[in-house]
């Protein structure tokens, strides 16, 4: 689930202010069903994370894990030398040309 901050008040769009406010009932059932439906989107590793550097010093971890569609995906960290830090995902079938871009190995990936 996105947490907009340490210490916030909005999770995964939701005021916590809307949920308490008027309608409380209301907004409390379309909270209960957004929270829900995010945490369906939740990865759950598949193997271990294997890490590759590029020559300028960025990393990426690829990740595997199972599309809930039954697809081999790869959840891709990267971090770069100043510490900024992306994420997204992957298929399987993707990664041969993602890794050529970028310059790095491809990832020998293992799915359990």
């Amino acid at each position: 689930m996105p947490v907009d901050g340490i210490g916030t008040q909005r999770i995964a769009d939701i005021s916590v202010n809307n949920v308490q406010g008027n309608g409380g009932g209301a907004a409390l059932g379309n909270a209960m069903n957004t929270l829900s439906g995010a945490s369906g989107k939740a990865v759950t590793p598949a193997g271990p994370t294997v890490t590759e550097r590029d020559s300028a010093g960025r990393s990426y971890a690829f990740t595997p894990y199972y599309a809930n569609t039954g697809n081999k995906m790869a959840y891709l960290e990267t971090r770069s030398p100043s510490g900024v830090v992306s994420h997204m995902s992957l298929k399987q079938e993707q990664l041969d040309a993602y890794c050529f871009r970028k310059g790095i190995s491809v990832p020998n990936l293992q799915y359990s």
